[in-house]
């Protein structure tokens, strides 16, 4: 997953994910890393609740929903999909 992080994400951004031991790697790949603890309950931290995935984790709901409605998406053009 880090590998994928860095393919994809500019040096130095600030990553917010879970504690998935995959993204354990990225403040050490020089990312600023923050991340929330699911498996404790806890599903925001930092100063004011600001640090959560719940914006990741409902774009991937929604790729998995147009996903099944259009039988998948074509991996050269899954990028036009998440563009922000």
């Amino acid at each position: 997953m880090a590998d994928i992080v860095e393919e994809t994400v500019e040096l130095g951004s600030r990553v917010y994910t879970d504690e998935y031991k995959a993204y354990s790697s990225l403040g050490k790949r020089g990312y600023e890393h923050e991340t929330v603890n699911h498996s404790e309950g806890e599903y925001a931290s930092g100063e004011d609740n600001k640090i959560h995935t719940n914006n990741c984790e409902c774009l991937v709901g929604l790729l998995k929903w147009w996903q099944k409605k259009h039988r998948g998406i074509n991996k050269q053009n899954l990028h036009l999909y998440t563009k922000s």
